[in-house]
């Protein structure tokens, strides 16, 4: 019994060792990179996946245009993806204009209204604006039309657009 002590206490020593604090799997993540232009004014880029019904699937990049005066905003929206069912992939895209409002502060309130080029048909758009990292975060619905301009789907967005 006496032998087996020292192997015990070796085991036991070598486990709390390598239970001791090292450097973590992962690295710290950056910090945001500072934003040189606080204003809602710029072309800002986004991607969303969506799912209509549980099966229609819509791929898109978003871009919004934009510029800022005395807390209205204006500009045009594009937007261009991919749909597809699970049998058939569409290339869709859509262009319209954008009208609405920004809040004064480092994360300033913004109402956006999405009006469509070809169909007389809009959609509202809130969020927050992050002045200090450039971040644009919103939320809202893009609606896909046929040739008819009847919605055939309809798409909630919440992403994160930069510059």
């Amino acid at each position: 019994m006496i032998r087996a002590r020292p192997f015990i206490l070796l085991a036991l020593a070598l486990t709390l060792g390598a239970c001791e604090a090292g450097e973590t799997p992962l690295a710290p993540l950056p910090p945001e990179p500072s934003n040189s232009d606080p204003s809602l004014t710029g072309t800002f880029h986004g991607i969303f996946n969506g799912l209509y019904g549980g099966e229609v699937m819509l791929a898109a990049n978003v871009q919004f245009a934009l510029a800022e005066s005395g807390g209205a905003v204006v500009g045009a929206f594009g937007i261009q993806g991919i749909l597809d069912d699970g049998v058939t992939r569409s290339n869709v895209a859509g262009t319209g204009t954008l009208s609405g409002t920004v809040a004064v502060g480092d994360v300033a309130a913004v109402s956006l209204t999405a009006a469509s080029d070809l169909c007389l048909h809009s959609s509202a758009f809130t969020g927050a604006y992050h002045r200090r990292t450039g971040v644009l975060g919103v939320d809202g619905v893009v609606h896909v039309f046929d040739q008819f301009c009847r919605v055939v789907a309809v798409y909630p967005v919440s992403m994160a657009m930069r510059r």
